[in-house]
């Protein structure tokens, strides 16, 4: 889910409020031709703050009154539209028990670690079910909670540990949700990470829960504020006293989100000068497999972003280049054969998209379910290509359909 502002709305409340376009642009500090736009739906609203400005100037109670939002879920009942596993996890985030409330044990926080472990160890490996592990990780949220609450009232000395393992459970909480394109839901989990990370004790678990947040940011189409938060978590980062190879993965993560946020803003210079970063960090980076961030995430990040910013010719010059295969994440082959199949799309190369559009399917499933620049590339396709390749595109688009 992306979050959008609707121009419509502002537009209504601010004529209700009696003020011209003038005047509601002068109380929020920007121009009028600038909410002009954003009234017809001309430019996306990039920032949380802005939003918030203008929710005040027309008096309305919050800004989601503005937006596309969720107003709440049916604990009772799956949301329409929604997948089950989706409705289990947000009864998770708001620690709702399924089979009703149980009193916790003595929490085993090493078995807890060894089930976070596993669940990422799923995550990344390719053909991964969605659903299957979304029930894991509600399972894993429930325990990994109750473990908390027994820890601070009898046993405090185990308390950091089992923070730990609920920061782990919620950060597949969020990479799951979005990859069903609920972003305003990984936002909510998102949060929680971050509410709960202390810089003191694990610097590198408070950067990754940063990364996150900036992710679903990113993922709602704040791209000014995913921007903001991924430099002041990579500032954070760089005064705390961390292990190289932690630092320059979860320091070169922050990087390319970074410059992923600038290039949507098109801001051209932000975006080469992260992507520099990302790139000088990736050469010190040993582990190059590693699930956050490595010399091929570098690689991948600079394709996205030079889709981004209209670069598409070379953007498949520089994919040519990358090597990925099943020793790679799960999430790392997937970027890389989405975004190579959008570039030759731009460019009407029909079959070379759709193999990488097959590929996809192979390795990560759900990216082609829910992505929406995945479908996106499929109807793209749909309007150009050859009759003889209709026919498997027109299967990929029922499953992007019925994904979303």
């Amino acid at each position: 889910m992306r979050v959008v502002p609707d121009g419509r709305k502002i537009e209504q409340r601010r004529r209700s409020k009696g003020l011209s376009r003038r005047t509601l642009a002068g109380l929020i500090g920007r121009s009028q031709e600038w909410l002009r736009q954003i009234e017809k739906g001309m430019r996306p609203l990039d920032s949380l703050e802005v939003l918030g400005r203008i929710a005040e100037a027309l008096r309305v109670e919050s800004w989601s009154e503005l937006v596309d939002l969720p107003t709440g879920l049916d604990l009772d009942a799956r949301p329409a539209g929604r997948q089950d596993f989706v409705h289990l996890l947000w009864r998770s985030l708001l620690g709702v028990r399924e089979g009703g409330s149980r009193v916790p044990g003595p929490p085993r926080v090493p078995v807890l670690d060894r089930r976070v472990a596993g669940v990422w160890s799923r995550w990344h490996a390719p053909g991964r079910n969605l659903g299957a592990i979304a029930h894991d990780v509600a399972s894993l949220l429930n325990g990994t909670r109750e473990a908390m609450t027994w820890c601070a009232g009898k046993q405090p000395r185990e308390l950091p540990g089992a923070r730990r393992a609920h920061v782990q459970a919620l950060q597949l909480a969020r990479a799951v949700l979005s990859h069903a394109n609920e972003h305003w839901l990984a936002h909510v989990a998102a949060a929680q990470c971050l509410a709960l990370t202390l810089p003191a004790e694990d610097a590198v678990l408070t950067g990754v829960g940063g990364h996150g947040a900036a992710r679903s940011l990113l993922g709602l189409g704040f791209a000014a504020d995913a921007q903001r938060l991924a430099l002041a978590s990579l500032e954070a980062l760089a005064c705390a006293p961390v292990p190289a190879r932690q630092r320059y993965a979860a320091e070169g993560a922050l990087h390319l989100l970074a410059a992923e946020a600038a290039a949507q803003a098109n801001d051209v210079t932000t975006c080469q000068e992260m992507l520099r970063g990302a790139e000088k960090l990736a050469e010190r980076q040993v582990l190059t497999g590693h699930p956050v961030f490595g010399p091929v995430s570098a690689q991948i990040g600079e394709v996205r972003s030079m889709i981004r910013l209209g670069h598409v010719d070379l953007a498949v010059d520089l994919a040519e280049k990358i090597r990925v295969d099943n020793q790679h994440p799960a999430d790392e082959q997937a970027d890389l054969y989405l975004a190579v199949a959008h570039a030759r799309a731009c460019r009407q190369d029909h079959v070379p998209a759709l193999l990488e559009l097959l590929k996809l399917e192979r390795t990560a499933e759900d990216v082609l379910r829910y992505a929406p620049l995945a479908g996106e590339t499929i109807r793209q396709l749909l309007e150009t290509a050859p009759h003889s390749l209709r026919a498997e595109l027109r299967r990929l688009d029922n499953l992007a359909r019925d994904g979303n």
